[in-house]
């Protein structure tokens, strides 16, 4: 993994990263990332924006809040707050 230092507190990775390659399938230089933030904030960000647009879903397909609770083994409070919109 090659490392390019861009001023004192930041680190570039030319190759890409691992979370770039999994989620885009090809490597992507650190300026040219979509995502908002690096490495594991990122793939937390991804997975709650993707769990959130399953819990929409299964509530348009008619789900109760207790039942995708369950099945999503989260609290009714995180189904709450993806009504909401909040993440």
């Amino acid at each position: 993994m090659m490392v390019k230092e861009v001023g004192r507190p930041q680190t570039v990775l030319v190759n890409g990263c691992a979370v770039a390659t999994e989620f885009l399938g090809a490597q992507s230089c650190c300026l040219e990332c979509p995502f908002p933030t690096c490495e594991e904030s990122t793939k937390r960000y991804l997975r709650r924006k993707w769990r959130n647009a399953d819990i929409l879903r299964r509530l348009k397909l008619g789900y109760s809040v207790k039942a995708i609770a369950l099945q999503l083994n989260v609290s009714i409070r995180t189904i709450q707050r993806a009504m909401k919109g909040v993440d």
